[in-house]
């Protein structure tokens, strides 16, 4: 379950850059103001650190963190010396200091943020074929779901499986089955748009989700993969078959589940029909309404 701490947190990351670094040199502004009518004797400036962490953690630019680290030590030595009267060399000389503690700040933060992305991709992604696994599919068709009932757009999903696979396994062993998967894998990732998502949603079953696609569109993103996947030959140099159901959904599904059954039916259908072939349907929540071959 997403803690309240996230769901803020990913509020403000959808800000512009821009809007958040001003937003940050307001606070800092804020707080000197206060320093200079209500809180003369105390060390307030050391409050400078939230807005520069929150600017370094919030933007994806590492510019802006720096901007914001720069104004904080320069208006704290300003402090010093109108407030509370040091000397103009040990101001600068603590300005310095505070400058620096902030560069540290934003670079532990940045090290956190880079740890973040990488176990998010690792908890994503299927190690065995670089393809995203189940659980990203499923995020990612939550949110195009979403989006679909929002702004009335298609979705569209294509679910593939290979056809005797187990033959496969059983006549070259699993090594080669291993490397046949992570082919077919690569070919995919390589033959879809830059929007879509491909995923392994377990053994030799694959589905690639095509966000605001209607059926035109994903039928030729459809037979491009079939085309490029005919380059996928075994051990034994024969060619592997694929079965693909294609699903284009006019009003988004209830949930996930529902989508891919949809896609799944028509994929098994597929094989019914013979195998080594596309089925697909244009649909209206769960029921067809138009077919293509």
């Amino acid at each position: 379950m997403t803690s309240p701490f996230s769901r803020i947190d990913a509020r403000l990351r959808r800000l512009p850059d821009l809007l958040l670094l001003a937003i940050g040199l307001a606070l800092i502004a804020g707080i000197a103001a206060f320093k200079v009518e209500w809180a003369r004797d105390i060390p307030i400036v050391d409050f400078f650190l939230i807005p520069v962490a929150a600017v370094g953690w919030l933007t994806r630019s590492r510019f802006d963190g720096y901007v914001a680290a720069i104004a904080a030590a320069s208006v704290s030595a300003l402090l010093a010396v109108a407030v509370q009267e040091a000397p103009l060399g040990a101001a600068l000389a603590a300005a310095a200091m505070r400058l620096l503690l902030y560069v540290i700040v934003l670079s532990l933060l940045r090290a956190m943020q880079r740890m973040q992305v990488e176990r998010d991709s690792e908890a994503r992604t299927d190690h065995q074929t670089g393809a995203a696994n189940a659980r990203a599919l499923r995020a990612r068709a939550d949110v195009e779901l979403e989006r679909s009932r929002r702004y009335g757009h298609e979705l569209s999903v294509l679910y593939l499986d290979v056809d005797d696979f187990k033959d496969i396994n059983d006549r070259y062993g699993h090594t080669a089955g291993d490397q046949i998967l992570l082919a077919v894998s690569h070919v995919m990732r390589c033959s879809v748009r830059s929007c879509d998502l491909v995923a392994r949603l377990g053994g030799d079953e694959f589905a690639v989700l095509m966000p605001e696609t209607n059926r035109f569109a994903a039928g030729s993103v459809a037979r491009r993969v079939q085309v490029e996947l005919a380059r996928v030959k075994t051990p034994g140099g024969d060619s592997v078959h694929y079965s693909m159901g294609l699903a284009t959904l006019v009003d988004p599904p209830r949930s996930v589940d529902e989508m891919l059954h949809a896609a799944d039916h028509l994929m098994y259908r597929a094989k019914e029909r013979g195998k080594d072939r596309i089925e697909s349907a244009q649909m209206s929540g769960l029921g067809a309404v138009a077919f293509t071959r």
